[in-house]
């Protein structure tokens, strides 16, 4: 004779329509996430971005990218793949990125620093590390290279920017990064070239940007004196 099945306690059709409704809501908010996240990426992005979720910003803007290549999208794609620290992505959106036409990167570029300057608010330490953005992607782009085992990529490309007329409000701090990620000889020569052909240009009076490089510099190739120096005019320096 089979036994009766004792009728679920009110606890028990609680908890499993919870449950339920629950699993459906999270199917349905899921769903709907991706729907909005196809249909609509840079509201999406942004909404990532504001909750410091840089990888699911990067991902949005790369899918708006996607449908619509403009320079300002590849910056934003970058921008927040640099954010994330995904260095693959880095790599190859910082390629893209230097085969725009030069005046799309300094469209880009100046408006950048342009914003960052304001945001500083006459702060110094804040000025020189969030308004030279073109140092800022160059350096994520070397390092990118070291970490995704392209060293000799990474160091072809500084001995290529070595070559270049150097600007003093634009000291690329990518030999820098390489010198601290590598500590080869190679890297602390290529740090040294840079460091005595940008001193060439940054003549007196000294810019912000280039008494911060050449600071730092000189501090890493042991140059104590001439640190002290720039450390000086840091400090004396007024925005």
């Amino acid at each position: 004779m089979e036994r009766p099945k004792r009728p679920p306690t009110l606890s028990e059709v609680i908890f499993k329509t919870s449950a339920m409704t629950l699993v459906i809501a999270f199917v349905v908010f899921s769903y709907g996430i991706t729907v909005f996240g196809w249909a609509l990426p840079v509201p999406m992005a942004r909404l990532s971005a504001s909750l410091g979720a840089h990888s699911a910003a990067a991902m949005y803007f790369e899918r708006e990218y996607q449908r619509n290549p403009t320079p300002k999208n590849l910056y934003n794609t970058l921008d927040r793949y640099i954010m994330a620290q995904n260095n693959r992505k880095v790599v190859e959106f910082s390629e893209k990125f230097f085969e725009l036409p030069e005046t799309d990167q300094t469209e880009i570029i100046n408006s950048i620093n342009e914003h960052w300057e304001i945001e500083a608010d006459g702060h110094k330490h804040n000025h020189v590390s969030w308004a030279n953005e073109s140092s800022r992607i160059k350096s994520a782009y070397v390092v990118a290279l070291i970490r995704t085992d392209r060293t000799d990529d990474a160091l072809t490309q500084l001995d290529d920017w070595l070559k270049e007329t150097h600007n003093p409000r634009h000291p690329n701090h990518a030999f820098i990064k390489a010198h601290l990620e590598l500590e080869t000889p190679a890297a602390r020569d290529l740090l040294e070239n840079y460091t005595y052909e940008f001193g060439k240009v940054a003549v007196q009076p000294y810019n912000i940007f280039a008494i911060d490089f050449l600071f730092v510099a000189h501090g890493l190739l042991g140059n104590s004196g001439d640190a002290h120096y720039f450390l000086v005019a840091f400090n004396a320096h007024k925005l």
